[in-house]
């Protein structure tokens, strides 16, 4: 498998020519939402009518301009894979709302996830294989040793407790966002059994799945990754490999 990381730039100088990801590939696409508004105007442009009231829900500018831009930039990686305008890109909807590219569009199986947070915007694709990705900005203000006790099992809260304070907080999100990319791969969303999915996410430590609900041979299934994003964010990206589980015996 292939991981390879890309800065978008902006929309005057996007090259349309087709880039599909190969068998092989996981592109992951990292960009900032533009600060222009006649620059936003062109993205939303992009979206379709389900996609512009979804933006009209959205109480805050940021988070609004968040959602447009991410959806513009998928269209344009779509759009450019598939070998379509971006506005004639199809998406639709699972049960529990993982988007997906609805079927007679799909030229190629290509498989996407998309994360933002604080203005950056993160995109994975890739052919034939799911694909989740998460990102958090880590200057936010959160409760984390309260959603720790909530998410995580007690091997992992354990694990972060034992670290040096000033690394706590880090480890964390860390876990937080594994855990995240790992649901939206998989298309399950936030569910009761997150404390059992277990993964390594100890400063230094490479990222690994360690343990799933019920199933610890179907972890050998998935791989983590840990994606390089600017400083104060973290993130993570979850493939499907390809490998089936052993059948127990």
């Amino acid at each position: 498998m292939r991981i390879t990381c890309h800065e978008w730039k902006d929309i005057a100088t996007w090259n349309p020519k087709p880039v599909a990801p190969g068998n092989e590939d996981v592109q992951v696409w990292l960009a900032t939402v533009p600060g222009d508004s006649a620059e936003m105007s062109a993205y939303a442009r992009l979206l379709d009518g389900r996609e512009r009231l979804r933006a009209e829900r959205f109480m805050g500018m940021e988070a609004r301009n968040e959602f447009v831009f991410g959806r513009a930039l998928l269209r344009l990686l779509l759009g450019r894979s598939l070998r379509v305008d971006p506005t004639e890109v199809a998406i639709g909807y699972e049960a529990r709302g993982k988007p997906r590219l609805i079927s007679g569009s799909a030229v190629g199986d290509i498989r996407f996830n998309l994360a933002h947070s604080n203005s950056l915007v993160a995109i994975a694709l890739a052919k034939g294989r799911e694909v989740g990705i998460d990102v958090e900005w880590t200057g936010r203000t959160v409760d984390w040793p309260l959603i720790a006790e909530r998410v995580f099992s007690a091997s992992e809260l354990g694990g972060v407790l034992a670290l040096p304070p000033e690394q706590q907080e880090l480890a964390f999100f860390a876990g937080w966002t594994r855990k995240e990319a790992y649901l939206k791969a998989t298309g399950e969303g936030l569910t009761d059994e997150i404390s059992d999915i277990e993964f390594t996410f100890a400063p230094g430590m490479p990222a690994e799945l360690l343990r799933l609900p019920g199933a610890d041979v179907e972890a050998v299934c998935w791989e983590i990754h840990e994606v390089p994003l600017p400083e104060g964010f973290v993130g993570a990206l979850v493939v499907e490999n390809g490998r089936k589980p052993k059948s127990k015996r």
